[in-house]
């Protein structure tokens, strides 16, 4: 072979070695995808599931098995997702992924009906065992002790104390770093709060089966008034624009000046059966469900409904608004995504569990949506 051809073979093979070695230095082997991940609303039931679905279209994300039935709504504390069951165990869920983090068992002999609140990184959980904790970095940090159960979420007032509804037919008010008494409330032998209380300004509002709502000032928990129903209060109140809505189990919704008492409509919204879903509101018009198996909007200013979607359970399940969307869960099995001009399902998925706690979302943008009030009584 010529010395010329030699040369030529030989920058042909120095060429192709330089292109599989950079070819080898570009490629990117087996490295995974990186996850990509969407909002979530979350919701779970009496059939053991707590389940992620995508808000805008109903796609499920996860479900995971929790082995108790839950009626409190979930809540989201940094990436977490945390849901109270009635075995009384607090379990924390990776939000996105839907992975099992830990299991928080502090609540000996008692369920979690409630649904626990967060604020500034603790943890508020009321139990069945008479008890309310303050979790930090799920570690109990102090406990109040009330005369009986407590199945209403707590609240927080004016940003320093925590309010705890009892079936005591006490209301109570702590400091919520330490947990010290501030001052009691007594509705009263027999009677008893199912009814999570709602802070608004310096007041408090919340509902009693002794058939009234209660209206107490906040700073020493002495009353202000008191505004009589036919029959017992379930039903959470929301403060909206000045007023006070709230459902009864005389089936009546109720708009109450917060400041006075009186009524603000000529006369109460009137469903088909007991309300003891707590209402939402927005653009003035509040959402609520009863137990006549209907999801009603109805306009805030004179009380006429805008429409009502019946489904095929009564409805307990308090709604919550999110992007243009009215999420509500029914004793039906189902979940509903509801438009909130027409009121027709955008979708609805089946889970296969009686509905009685609310939608909770996460939208990965800092926020979070639940109901009104976070007690799913």
């Amino acid at each position: 072979m010529s010395y010329f051809w030699k040369k030529a073979l030989l920058a042909v093979s120095v060429v192709a070695a330089v292109t599989v070695a950079s070819c080898k230095k570009e490629s990117s082997g087996d490295d995974p995808l990186p996850e990509v991940f969407y909002p979530s609303v979350y919701i779970a039931s009496d059939n053991q599931f707590v389940y992620a679905f995508d808000p805008k279209t109903g796609q499920k994300h996860w479900e995971l098995f929790l082995n108790t039935p839950v009626k409190a709504s979930p809540v989201l504390l940094d990436t977490c997702v945390y849901i109270a069951g009635l075995n009384g165990n607090l379990f924390k869920i990776d939000a996105k992924r839907g992975t099992l983090i830990n299991t928080i068992n502090l609540f000996p002999g008692g369920s979690i009906i409630a649904t626990p609140i967060v604020h500034e990184k603790l943890m508020y959980v009321a139990t069945t065992n008479d008890t309310m904790y303050c979790l930090e970095n799920d570690a109990v940090k102090w406990k109040f002790g009330t005369g009986a159960d407590i199945v209403a979420s707590p609240t927080i007032w004016n940003g320093v104390d925590v309010i705890i509804a009892s079936l005591d037919g006490k209301m109570y008010s702590c400091q919520a770093v330490s947990g010290w008494l501030n001052w009691t409330f007594d509705a009263g032998a027999g009677n008893e709060f199912h009814s999570s209380p709602v802070a608004s300004g310096k007041f408090l509002f919340a509902g009693n089966k002794d058939k009234k709502m209660y209206a107490l000032n906040g700073i020493d928990g002495t009353l202000k008034w008191t505004f009589p129903t036919a029959e017992p209060i379930y039903s959470s109140p929301l403060v909206y624009g000045g007023s006070v809505l709230f459902g009864s189990d005389d089936s009546k919704l109720y708009c109450v000046d917060s400041a006075t008492g009186l009524h603000r409509w000529q006369q109460p919204f009137k469903s088909g059966d007991r309300i003891r879903s707590s209402p939402t509101a927005g653009a003035n018009i509040v959402y609520v469900g009863s137990y006549d198996y209907n999801i009603y909007a109805i306009n805030i200013l004179n009380g006429e409904k805008k429409w009502a979607y019946k489904t095929y359970g009564l409805v307990k399940s308090s709604p919550m608004l999110y992007d243009g969307m009215l999420y509500c869960g029914s004793h039906d099995k189902y979940m509903y995504a509801l438009d909130l001009v027409t009121g027709k399902p955008r979708w609805a998925q089946s889970i296969n569990g009686l509905i009685e706690c609310s939608p909770m979302v996460d939208d990965l943008a800092g926020k979070t949506y639940h109901s009104s009030v976070s007690g799913m009584q």
